[in-house]
């Protein structure tokens, strides 16, 4: 019953904000968001922009009743103040609505049966072979030397081989595009070590938005401290800023500053949770 009142509210929500939004609107948020081409032409191509403008955002798990706030980040970049304010004021109407759903659906949760235990010789812990290449790093190659040695203690970890980075300058040549490509595909989940230098890199953004395409998981690592939501240096939003704003990043930088490594141990953590 919580659910689907809480559906018939956000319906009505977005009908009353679509209202507001004019096609050039529609195009910021379009860019913002990083969509593909063919998602990009299928929104300007509706009969109701704004309707699969929100369509295309929940594919993207950038959008739902529950979660308005990546929306409302970028609206607010966008100094859409009006529109913001009912998202803003549909969010704090709906709270206990939301919280009342989330609870119904821990309930509901049926717990799994523990798989099997494999038969046959135990594999050596840290040299799992189904994890070969799982990782992908993303990172500026002005920020070569550390994203390697990120790579080398991560792969203390999780075995040899379980990290994909690229080792070769790129020239824009089609077998290292491959090549990118193909470990983009191998991946379950890209560390990106974000810094100045990662936010003004295009093919640090094209990894990003092809892993996006795949419905990849992401850990934003900051290098340095850098703008959030991530915006480039030239103040523009970056195309991974939507997809960047409802996770929460690892500030690898103050490891560095503090001599410790309690966020390099936060990366291994939620790599063990997206590797299970």
């Amino acid at each position: 019953m919580a659910e689907k009142n809480l559906n018939k509210n956000f319906d009505r929500t977005l009908i009353e904000v679509g209202n507001e939004l004019t096609m050039k609107n529609i195009t910021d948020l379009i860019s913002l968001a990083g969509f593909a081409p063919a998602q990009a032409e299928k929104i300007k191509g509706s009969i109701n922009e704004a309707a699969e403008l929100f369509t295309q955002l929940k594919s993207e798990s950038l959008l739902s009743s529950e979660n308005v706030d990546t929306l409302i980040e970028d609206l607010d970049f966008l100094k859409l103040r009006k529109v913001k304010n009912i998202l803003e004021l549909y969010k704090s109407r709906n709270q206990l609505l939301v919280e009342k759903v989330i609870e119904e659906r821990e309930k509901a949760k049926i717990p799994q049966s523990p798989p099997p235990e494999p038969i046959g010789r135990p594999v050596t812990p840290g040299k799992v072979t189904d994890r070969k290449h799982k990782i992908f790093i993303s990172f500026s190659f002005k920020d070569k030397e550390e994203a390697f040695g990120i790579k080398d203690r991560i792969e203390k970890h999780f075995g040899d081989d379980s990290c994909w980075i690229c080792t070769s300058v790129l020239g824009g040549g089609t077998n290292m595009d491959e090549e990118i490509a193909k470990g983009v595909d191998k991946a379950t989940v890209l560390v990106c070590l974000v810094s100045h230098s990662y936010t003004a890199s295009p093919e640090c953004e094209k990894e990003g938005l092809l892993a996006r395409q795949q419905k990849k998981k992401f850990i934003p690592v900051l290098l340095e401290s850098v703008k959030w939501p991530l915006t480039k240096s030239d103040g523009e939003a970056h195309s991974m800023r939507m997809a960047f704003a409802q996770l929460i990043y690892i500030p690898l930088y103050e490891d560095k500053e503090g001599g410790g490594s309690e966020h390099f141990e936060r990366i291994i953590k939620a790599l063990e949770e997206m590797l299970a």
